[in-house]
């Protein structure tokens, strides 16, 4: 009965936490931390034992998987080296570093355990990462290398923990670990495909995928949906403020060249112009005169970096949903994307 009613306070509290963040536009991960370091020192609180198993082989693969399916394959493809480079590579200076540390905070403590340690919290958690890089609206290719690297992170976090745990016997070699870390790869390679495959056969045997989970029991009780008028409005209005903080960069006084000089009116009139997210299909023509073509670059990434503030800040207030937010900054990260592209193409 305890556990319970333990059980049942903490789903509705970290549902009412996940709420109040959303709100109020705060990572609901990082929420979640602060209001459960709160409750370990509320007198009465139970203390609940977790069995290391039950995590890894219940909670983990769910989060990875959910986390897995939403990552498109090609942006994974496309950022392998960088995102290998921080599993394994950041991953193990992250150990080693932290090693270092607990051994010096803690002289009794030995360097196995201390690197250990450090391998335990090493890793960081693709969930809670995902969600807090979208609220600070960082760019839509360092999400990707963040959220892949938390897909994979977690296999050289355990191989080094597995042999730091052999070192306090005495029983473990650089070898060793080198080659159990490829053997971990190569098998969890296999299986992720075996399953892979099989999940995706699966799916398309099923005429529905959806079965009876939540979003077809709320077809079937017929739950009214989000009004789309009424979500054209809100983004329209969002749309209009981010692009009024856009363009006030261009009114500001001290806008002026690399060398001093103004901008021609020309110029910013035309930047002025197709600085607007509703673009949809239309095309933007870049001038093509070298050096009016470097400072419309230029302009058009400052004019972006101000609509971006201007969406984090209207995150904030609470006052937009979070599809129009996530739409408008879909449409900052493409523009941003081909600016950057034309901004390297002409040696910036």
């Amino acid at each position: 009965m305890e556990m319970t009613l333990v059980s049942i306070v903490g789903v509705s509290s970290i549902v009412a936490v996940a709420a109040f963040s959303k709100r109020l536009g705060l990572a609901a991960p990082l929420s979640l931390v602060v209001v459960g370091l709160a409750l370990s020192f509320v007198p009465g609180v139970p203390a609940l034992a977790v069995e290391p198993e039950w995590v890894l082989a219940g909670v983990l693969p769910p989060l990875l998987y959910s986390a897995a399916v939403n990552m498109p394959a090609s942006d994974f493809r496309r950022n392998i080296k960088a995102i290998s480079g921080l599993a394994v590579l950041l991953v193990a200076v992250t150990t080693l570093g932290a090693g270092w540390l607990f051994h010096w905070l803690m002289p009794g403590l030995g360097w196995p355990a201390a690197f250990a340690l450090g391998a335990v919290i090493s890793p960081t958690d693709a969930v809670a990462a995902t969600s807090m890089g979208k609220q600070l609206g960082l760019p839509s290719r360092l999400l990707t290398m963040l959220e892949g690297e938390g897909l994979v992170n977690d296999a050289s976090a355990l191989v080094l923990l597995r042999s730091a745990i052999a070192a306090m016997a005495g029983t473990v070699s650089l070898a060793g670990v080198a080659g159990n870390f490829l053997f971990s790869v190569a098998l969890a390679t296999a299986v992720g495909l075996v399953v892979g495959l099989v999940n995706v056969r699966v799916r398309a045997l099923l005429k529905d995928s959806l079965g009876l989970t939540l979003p077809a029991v709320i077809r079937s009780v017929k739950i009214s949906g989000d009004d789309p008028v009424r979500f054209q409005e809100e983004y329209r209005r969002l749309l209009q403020e981010v692009a009024e903080a856009g363009r006030a960069v261009l009114e500001e006084p001290g806008l002026v060249r690399g060398d001093g000089s103004p901008y021609a009116p020309e110029l910013l009139a035309k930047v002025r112009e197709d600085a607007r997210l509703d673009r949809k299909d239309e095309a933007i023509g870049v001038p093509a005169i070298d050096g009016a073509r470097e400072q419309y670059v230029d302009l058009r990434l400052g004019v972006i970096a101000a609509s971006r503030d201007a969406v984090l800040a209207a995150r904030s207030t609470g006052v937009y949903s979070s599809q129009a937010i996530n739409q408008a900054q879909r449409g900052l990260d493409l523009d941003e994307a081909m600016f950057q592209r034309l901004s390297a193409a002409a040696g910036h």
